[in-house]
């Protein structure tokens, strides 16, 4: 089990929709440096993105192996998108 930090962040929704803030639960797990959120969104994270409240949570090695491979690959797509997006307009 890898030790994890729960807590909420408030993020802000699209403006031109009139769309207003909203409150959302977020995971930080330190020892991989992802965090991923109650939607479903992981990302690379060095650190919590609020500090309270936090409440401690426990995941598994094998969630939060997937976790970091699904990150890991999904910046190498991001790399993968900007270098081939970056060929196409110097042409």
């Amino acid at each position: 089990m890898k030790s994890a930090l729960k807590y909420q962040v408030k993020i802000s929704i699209d403006p031109v929709h009139k769309w207003g803030d909203r409150i959302i639960e977020e995971i930080f797990i330190p020892s991989i440096s992802c965090g991923i959120n109650e939607e479903g969104f992981a990302f690379h994270l060095t650190e919590p993105r609020k500090r309270t409240p936090l409440e401690e949570v426990q995941i598994s090695e094998k969630d939060a192996n997937i976790l970091k491979q699904y990150v890991n690959l999904k910046n190498q797509m991001e790399k993968i998108s900007r270098k081939l997006f970056d060929k196409i307009e110097r042409k």
